[in-house]
């Protein structure tokens, strides 16, 4: 699937998960890609094997002005950019 994605868009898929879901069920067939790890707890994620978290989805309680309801929080993580996701 993700050579396919490459082929036509010339980037990697992104791949969302929790990280307990993640390092059971995807693990290390996936390191490749860039991860978007959701992770509520007060520590950064944790990739089994050679992958890296690119973006950490820390809070699903946020607050933004103007919004009335609770927003996602994520940031970017090991020197990932905005632009090294853009197609």
């Amino acid at each position: 699937m993700g050579g396919l994605v490459k082929k036509h868009y010339g980037k990697y898929p992104i791949i969302y998960s929790n990280e307990s879901f993640y390092n059971k069920e995807m693990g290390a067939k996936f390191n490749r890609y860039y991860l978007f790890i959701a992770n509520y707890n007060s520590r950064q994620p944790s990739i089994d094997g050679r992958g890296k978290c690119n973006i950490w989805q820390y809070s699903e309680t946020g607050h933004l002005h103007g919004i009335g309801e609770r927003v996602d929080l994520s940031r970017f993580m090991n020197g990932t950019t905005i632009k090294d996701l853009m197609l």
